[in-house]
């Protein structure tokens, strides 16, 4: 067996691994936008739960589509998605 078996993947398994990265790192900058969103929630002095989260993600949601951020529109809205699925749930 030589070092090749190990590094040579085919096209298609590059891309799904490729693919696999962008939803990984995707996730993570909607758990870090929920995080976000809770501190400057805390900071203004105001309660941290799930309206005022909402009501802060949507608010960054509207304002990139206004400037046309693609990226932050797609980690938002998984952001926004995620919250609207775990209501109730803690």
């Amino acid at each position: 067996m030589n070092s090749d078996d190990f590094t040579s993947f085919s096209r298609e398994e590059r891309k799904r691994a490729h693919d696999m990265r962008d939803l990984v790192i995707r996730y993570a900058d909607a758990r870090d936008a929920v995080g976000n969103a809770a501190i400057r929630i805390w900071q203004a002095g105001n309660e941290i739960n799930h309206d005022t989260l909402m009501e802060c993600l949507n608010d960054r949601l509207a304002l990139s589509r206004t400037i046309g951020d693609e990226n932050s529109q797609a980690y938002l809205q998984l952001a926004i998605s995620t919250l609207k699925f775990n209501r109730g749930r803690l």
